[in-house]
């Protein structure tokens, strides 16, 4: 077997890397669990991928020692584990193609890093700042520091240091893990850990970084100041920990690390609470983030954060069809252009335009544009990676949706909104078993999320586990009782299981939940489309295409509409709003 793997370090395919130097198989950046012999042949196939490995070279290199008889077990086996660790199957693959008593063939594309390339970015993980006020209602403000800490450190230098996202970050507070298992866990080189006491108008700060491999404390500072000098606090603390990395930053990091968005104290906490609320991802509570948005533009009209999270407030309210879409529409794009003219850099706020032209116009270049823009900015930006998937997605460009969905997960990993979507996204591109786990991943982060049992119940319905995804949607709508997709969804579960009544039951329910709020009309169609009412389901497709519903956006991939797709009515549909038709078979 030629070749050598002398020079590679490393090989990326997919979201899985192989680390040579480690002797690690890791996805999405965590290890996974794989024996010596099976990470040995899957080195021996990477190391030619897109040829032959025959099975008499992998026992030359790899059991040599073996008799025929106990060689053939061997492999097989090896296959066998590493196929599970891959979560490949073998009569349908998308990394290693079998070849029947020959040898395999890695089939998927293959990115090589040698010991000359680029070194690896440092990775930094901000624990929750720990409110020593406990019980006075200040959550909102260590968590706060918190997340601009980490905003600001993501700013620093996105090639060379990456910090992981709030959501994550956010899964360890109160921890009772020491910091080498969360540096373990999350595969980080730094923590930084803190404190707030607040008293009257003064606040006390304390930080400290440590290295993860030998538990060494670089530095460790104390700030007590007036409340009015938080935010220079937050700038000291950001130089601080950019010179105990030894950064050489250029100017204009310089220049990315002294940004100051406000200097009001009374705006900068309204946009606190604001993304507190925000980033708990209920109807209501996004509703109580836009007041909080709005009064930190009322303090400072010039504060293009809060713009920005004005936007991506009302038009993640716009897909939870919380409001009607015209209205969510032109709030999104008036505080996503308010904030480009404050800021034409900002990130947060090309994404929540990005996503906006894709939910609301269905302008699929100028969202990708923008997503682009955001990314450039700021590539540490969770959100950007993200929703960039999520509409990649939309369109069916798979692969490219799962790299940026691989990225927003290597930042913030244990954030149940960026696996939950991940599932959505496989479920989109009819990978349900991966879905499957990925969704049950979810779960096992935040077993009161109602998205995650959502989108569970979905890729049950294509696995035919019926019952299942009637027990997942019922739970989903026990965490989030009257939300219109889950009565949508069990409808047309019912409708599956031969359960007419039912599912016309579930029709009735969305009919009385439109007499008091926007309902899609993209969500009775489902169930028409499952009660085989194909005139119905069309009907109802063209009034949310007149609407401009943000669920239209799903048209071109998602599963539950197929029996659709051969009708001369949808497909024109889909030429209206710029999709090009997916054949389910190929997805």
């Amino acid at each position: 077997m030629a070749g050598s793997t002398e020079s590679t370090q490393s090989w990326r395919f997919g979201v899985f890397e192989v680390d040579l130097r480690a002797g690690e198989l890791r996805k999405h950046g965590v290890r996974i669990a794989l024996q010596q012999k099976p990470l040995q042949v899957l080195t021996a196939l990477l190391s030619h991928p897109g040829e032959v490995v025959t099975r008499e070279e992998l026992r030359r290199a790899l059991w040599p020692d073996t008799t025929f008889v106990d060689f053939d077990h061997s492999i097989n086996i090896a296959i066998s584990k590493l196929r599970l660790a891959l979560g490949d199957p073998g009569k349908n693959p998308r990394f290693v193609e079998t070849l029947s008593r020959y040898g395999y063939r890695f089939i998927a594309p293959v990115q090589s890093q040698s010991a000359a390339a680029q070194p690896r970015k440092a990775m930094l993980a901000v624990l929750p700042f720990r409110d020593l006020d406990g019980g006075q209602g200040q959550n909102y403000f260590a968590d706060g520091l918190t997340e601009e800490m980490i905003a600001q450190l993501g700013r620093l230098d996105p090639r060379r240091l990456g910090v992981i996202a709030r959501t994550t970050a956010m899964h360890y507070k109160e921890t009772v893990l020491r910091a080498d298992e969360i540096g373990k866990e999350l595969s980080v080189d730094y923590i930084l850990e803190g404190s707030v006491r607040r008293s009257a108008d003064r606040v006390r700060i304390t930080s400290q970084l440590i290295q993860i491999s030998d538990q060494t404390h670089l530095w460790a500072e104390t700030y007590d100041r007036k409340l009015a000098d938080v935010l220079d606090i937050q700038r000291s603390v950001s130089h601080r920990i950019a010179r105990s990395l030894a950064m050489e930053l250029l100017p204009e990091q310089q220049a990315a690390l002294t940004r100051q968005f406000t200097r009001n104290v009374a705006a900068h906490e309204a946009y606190l609470r604001g993304r507190y609320f925000w980033n708990r991802r209920t109807e209501g509570n996004f509703a109580r983030a836009i007041e909080w948005f709005e009064l930190a533009i009322r303090e400072d009209p010039g504060y293009a954060l809060a713009y920005a999270g004005l936007a991506t407030a009302f038009v993640t309210l716009g897909l939870f069809t919380g409001i009607p879409p015209r209205q969510a529409r032109a709030k999104t794009m008036q505080a996503a252009d308010a904030a480009l003219r404050i800021d034409p850099q900002l990130a947060e706020a090309f994404t929540a335009l990005a996503y906006g032209k894709a939910l609301f116009d269905w302008d699929w270049t100028g969202a990708l544009q923008a997503f682009s823009q955001a990314i450039e900015s700021d590539p540490s930006y969770v959100t950007a990676h993200h929703w960039c998937g999520h509409v990649l997605a939309m369109l069916g460009r798979f692969d490219e949706s799962q790299a940026q969905m691989a990225l927003a997960l290597e930042l913030d990993p244990r954030s149940p909104v960026t696996n939950a979507h991940t599932g959505w996204t496989l479920y989109f591109a009819r990978r349900y078993e991966e879905s499957a786990e990925r969704l049950r991943l979810t779960e096992e982060l935040d077993s009161e999320f109602a998205l995650a049992s959502y989108f569970a119940g979905l890729t049950d319905l294509q696995l035919g586990r019926l019952d299942d995804a009637v027990r997942q949607f019922e739970r989903g709508e026990r965490l989030s009782p009257g939300h219109p997709p889950v009565l949508s969804a069990l409808g047309r579960a019912y409708a599956m299981r031969g359960k007419l009544a039912e599912a016309r039951a579930y029709l009735d329910a969305l009919r009385a939940k439109a007499a008091g709020r926007y309902v899609s009309p993209y969500l009775p169609a489902l169930v028409h489309v499952g009660l085989g009412e194909s005139d119905q389901a069309m009907a109802r497709l063209e009034e949310a295409y007149e609407q401009g519903c943000p669920w239209m956006a799903f048209l071109n991939v998602e599963p539950l509409l197929d029996p659709l797709r051969s009708d001369p009515r949808f497909r024109g549909l889909l030429r209206r709003m710029g999709l090009a038709p997916v054949s389910p078979g190929t997805c």
